[in-house]
């Protein structure tokens, strides 16, 4: 009876064994599924993009991090209007935007030597407030418009609370417009965003990117949420360049980096082309 009890024993071991390693293997087997399953996923994406002669840029698969930030709503900015020089300025206190008007005319013989006078012409504190703080944005720039983005010590602002804007007509500059947030600050712990992949993906999922289309460019900057309590909130988002391959005409579209979802705004009239 002893051996009988011994063997139902072993039978009852060996089941339980059997059940672990099963159990295991199916547990360890999960994240593979669920890795696979995306990438079949994204890999029909990429084949239904590519039938819609969709073509990308080489894309990070890898996210990035971000915040929420704040920013201070006043017109303090606007106490340096004083020492500007050679040209007319006007302010406006709702949109906290300011307008100018030179006494003089930027221009070069070409468009990056035009670029390179406006670079040396913001940097001076004379010409435009805080103007270092600023970089040139060929993403955001077209034909008519040379666009300067705010840099903050956590990303450009790429929405227009923080740019500077110089219209171009005939080659030349003579005016511009200004807005700068002041005191950017961190409202919420840093957060993981997604990666330049998803994001054109999503653009697509949600027929935002046309057929016979390129993306050109994707670059990741904060855009404003909404605002509260005297100041503007920003976020990050991943901002899309797309060409029509036949019209050569571009759009602009944006992405919030942490959630994926399009953001139904244009940063620049599609009918322009760079």
């Amino acid at each position: 009876m002893r051996w009988i009890s011994k063997k139902i024993e072993l039978i009852f071991l060996g089941v339980f064994v059997a059940i672990n390693i099963f159990l295991f293997y199916t547990i360890w087997q999960i994240p593979y599924l669920s890795q696979n399953k995306a990438t079949n996923t994204e890999s029909s994406i990429r084949t239904e993009m590519a039938a819609d002669n969709i073509t990308t840029i080489s894309l990070e698969d890898d996210g990035e991090e971000g915040y929420y930030l704040a920013g201070k709503v006043d017109n303090d900015f606007a106490d340096g209007i004083g020492k500007l020089q050679d040209q007319r300025i006007s302010y406006d206190q709702t949109t906290r935007v300011l307008s100018s008007r030179l006494n003089m005319v930027i221009k070069g013989a070409t468009r990056s030597k035009l670029i390179s006078a406006l670079t040396k012409y913001k940097d001076s504190d004379n010409h435009i407030l805080f103007g270092d703080e600023y970089a040139y944005s060929k993403q955001l720039s077209s034909d008519h418009d040379i666009v300067f983005v705010q840099l903050t010590d956590y990303g450009k602002i790429i929405d227009p609370v923080g740019q500077l804007h110089f219209p171009v007509k005939d080659g030349e500059i003579n005016s511009y417009t200004q807005s700068y947030q002041e005191e950017i600050t961190i409202v919420r712990e840093k957060q993981e965003t997604i990666s330049q992949e998803q994001a054109v993906t999503n653009l697509y999922t949600y027929s935002e990117l046309p057929n016979d289309s390129k993306v050109l460019a994707v670059e990741l900057g904060y855009t404003k949420l909404t605002q509260v309590k005297g100041s503007v909130i920003l976020f990050p988002s991943w901002v899309i360049t797309i060409e029509n391959k036949n019209t050569k005409n571009i759009q602009i579209k944006k992405v919030n980096a942490f959630n994926g979802t399009v953001i139904n705004d244009s940063l620049a009239d599609p009918t322009e082309t760079k």
